[in-house]
């Protein structure tokens, strides 16, 4: 993957010659618009054949299986992590890219989570830095919520 084309609730990775190599949903809120998921791929000059509309419309079933089933993780205060404060010594601070590597997910997708406020993140300059333990907690919240599918 080179870039994402965002499209709102969802994403479409792009190779670098334009073709569509992925696609990521961003919210489990709302059910994924499975036309909306076609004509992104049509635009980036993939033509939808029946497989392909197939795959949409079980990708779509899938998630919408999963609202009923997961519930978002709570957001970590940091009076939850630890009764005392942490000393700035303590506090390992990682880069996007960094954060994306240790997660398996592209470099946007990291910057959405901090825009919309389910990673903190700390401004340095023109770059974001998150706190290790904050991605920690993020992981491990949501792998207990997968445990808990069983």
């Amino acid at each position: 993957m080179v870039r994402s084309a965002d499209y709102g609730s969802f994403v479409v990775d792009l190779s670098a010659d334009g073709r569509a190599v992925g696609v990521e949903a961003l919210t489990l809120e709302r059910p994924l618009d499975t036309s909306a998921v076609l004509e992104a791929l049509e635009e980036t000059g993939h033509l939808p054949d029946p497989d392909t509309h197939e795959w949409v419309r079980s990708f779509a079933t899938q998630i919408s299986d999963l609202q009923d089933r997961v519930e978002a993780p709570p957001p970590v205060r940091p009076a939850q992590r630890s009764q005392r404060p942490l000393e700035l010594e303590e506090v390992r601070f990682l880069t996007v890219a960094e954060v994306a590597s240790i997660m398996r997910v592209s470099k946007m997708t990291v910057y959405r989570m901090v825009h919309s406020g389910v990673l903190p993140a700390t401004r340095v300059g023109r770059s974001y830095r998150v706190p290790n333990r904050a991605v920690q907690d993020y992981l491990r919240a949501s792998a207990a919520s997968l445990r808990a599918l069983g």
